[in-house]
C-alpha cells in the first residue's frame, strides 16, 4: 500500500528555485507511487475537532526554467489525519500567523497518525539563529541586543563584526561592522529602526572569506552530505541566492561532533530536515523551518539526495512495499 503524502506551501504561482528541494521531493514521492496531495494556508482549516484541507494533485515538471511547470487538479475537500506524512514547507519568518498554523497542527501530530516533516511544535521551537544558543561550545562569540551601547561595547571588543536581523533570510539584511569606522553608529541605528527589535552581533570569522560557508544537509539526526559555498566577488555572504558558487565538501571532526551534539535535540523535536550552516568550526545558523540546498547537492554529489530522504523517511515509518 502506498503512502499519503500532503505537501503544505506556498500559492504555487510563488515557488521560485528555493523550492525545488520540496518540489524534488514531491516528484520522488510521485515516482515510488505513493498518493500525494498539495494545499495552502488558504486550504487549511479547523472545524469542530477535525483537521481538513482542500486539497489538490499537482504533476511538475521540471526544466531549464526557474520555476518549475505544473498541472493541478481541482481541489477536493480531506481530512488531514488521513495524510501519513504532512509535509511543511511554509517560509520563515515564524511570525503570529504561521505560529497559529503550528498549535492548529499541533492537535494533530499528537495523535500520533500523521508524521510531520518538520514537526509544527519542532519548527515553532527553533529558531534558526535563536537555537545556536542551545550549544555555545560551537558558536562564535554573541551577542543579542537592541541597545547601541551593547552592541559599539561588543564591536570595540572584537574589533570585526557580524551584525545580522533574527529573522532574515537568504543573507538578506547582513553587514560587516568595524571598530572604529566613522560610520559604525549610523549603520547600527539603521539595522536597529529596519528591524524594530534586537539583532544578532557575532565576532568576524575570517574563514568565511578564505574558506566559505559549509551547509551540512542532515535527515533524521545524521548528516548525510555537505556542500562548501563560496561567496561571489565583491561579496561576503556566502548564500547561494547571493550569488555564491558550491562544491562537494568532507566533515572535519568537530563538524562530527557538532552533528552528534545536535542529534539528541533534533530527533526529540521531530526535526527529520535541518540544514546546518558552519564557518570555521562555528554554527551560524540552524536551518528546521523550511532547509532546501538538495538541487545543489545533487549537482556537486552527482546523486539524487531526495531519493536519499525517501529512503529515511519510508525506513522511519517502517514503510515495505
Amino acid at each position: 500500500m502506498s503512502l499519503k503524502f500532503g505537501y503544505f506551501t506556498e500559492e504555487l504561482k510563488q515557488i521560485s528555485i528555493n523550492k525545488l528541494s520540496a518540489v524534488r521531493i514531491y516528484i520522488e514521492a510521485q515516482k515510488r507511487g505513493h498518493e500525494t496531495f498539495y494545499f495552502n494556508s488558504k486550504d487549511l482549516f479547523y472545524s469542530e475537532g477535525e483537521l481538513f484541507a482542500r486539497a489538490a494533485k499537482v504533476d511538475f515538471f521540471l526544466g531549464t526554467d526557474v520555476r518549475p511547470q505544473y498541472e493541478i487538479s481541482e481541489k477536493k475537500l480531506m481530512k488531514v489525519s488521513d495524510l501519513d506524512v504532512f509535509f511543511m514547507r511554509k517560509d520563515p519568518p515564524v511570525n503570529n500567523f504561521y505560529v497559529s498554523f503550528t498549535y492548529m497542527l499541533e492537535s494533530l501530530e499528537q495523535t500520533g497518525k500523521t508524521l510531520f516533516v518538520n514537526s509544527p511544535r519542532g519548527i515553532r521551537n527553533s529558531h534558526s539563529k535563536l537555537l545556536t544558543l542551545k550549544f555555545p561550545d560551537f558558536i562564535a562569540p554573541t551577542l543579542i541586543s537592541s541597545s547601541l551601547e551593547e552592541i559599539i561595547s561588543f564591536i570595540d571588543k572584537y574589533k570585526k563584526c557580524v551584525i545580522k536581523p533574527l529573522d532574515g533570510r537568504g543573507g538578506q539584511g547582513i553587514l560587516i561592522l568595524e571598530s572604529g569606522d566613522t560610520n559604525l553608529n549610523s549603520l547600527i541605528e539603521m539595522m536597529l529602526t529596519a528591524y524594530s527589535k534586537s539583532v544578532m552581533v557575532q565576532k568576524y570569522l575570517p574563514e568565511a572569506a578564505s574558506e566559505g560557508d559549509k551547509r551540512i544537509i542532515m535527515f533524521d539526526g545524521e548528516p548525510v552530505g555537505a556542500i562548501l559555498r563560496k561567496a561571489a566577488d565583491g561579496d561576503f555572504r556566502s548564500n547561494i541566492s547571493a550569488g555564491a558558487s558550491f562544491v562537494k565538501s568532507e566533515l572535519t571532526d568537530r563538524e562530527k561532533e557538532m552533528c552528534e551534539a545536535l542529534k539528541p535535540y533534533l530527533l526529540e523535536n521531530g526535526l527529520f530536515f535541518v540544514g546546518l550552516d558552519v564557518i570555521g568550526g562555528c554554527i551560524t545558523e540552524i536551518n528546521a523551518t523550511s532547509p532546501g540546498m538538495l538541487a545543489p547537492a545533487n549537482i556537486a554529489y552527482g546523486m539524487k539526495f531526495e531519493e536519499l530522504f525517501w529512503d529515511k523517511l519510508e525506513q522511519k515509518l517502517g514503510y515495505t512495499k
